[in-house]
């Protein structure tokens, strides 16, 4: 009975666990590798970026024949306090969003790129989350 109840809280925990959205390839590339795989000139960066990445989560494309890339990946880690009794109340996560935007010339190059890689905390509780309060009009 004992290492039912260790399985299952063993299972609870891992599906607790951090969550992801967009692009997970995206989340272990860091600038050193994009700049190494942007900067060879001997095949279009844009098929190798589509090889690494997969299909970028927005493209738009100019009259002029550019195009830009951008690849999106979220990731949602809980905190400490999510896994006891105060949860309800003091929940709280961690935030990273990574994005990738590519500018291509109409061969395939890459003449501009920017990884931004920025990390919160947030607090999703009753009591700790912010509150926001309407504006006053006038």
């Amino acid at each position: 009975m004992k290492a039912r109840r260790l399985a299952a809280i063993g299972l609870a925990l891992a599906l607790a666990g951090c969550a992801s959205v967009g692009n997970d390839r995206l989340q272990d590339a860091d600038s050193s590798r994009i700049r190494l795989l942007l900067q060879d000139t001997q095949t279009p960066q844009r098929d190798r970026l589509r090889a690494l990445l997969g299909r970028p989560d927005d493209t738009v494309r100019f009259d002029n024949g550019r195009e830009v890339w951008v690849y999106r990946s979220d990731k949602y880690a809980p905190k400490w306090q999510n896994f006891t009794k105060i949860a309800p109340f003091l929940r709280a996560q961690t935030h990273s969003v990574k994005e990738l935007t590519v500018l291509f010339s109409p061969t395939g190059q890459a003449l501009q790129w920017r990884l931004q890689d920025e990390s919160r905390d947030e607090n999703t509780g009753l009591l700790n989350r912010g509150v926001s309060v309407p504006a006053r009009p006038g």
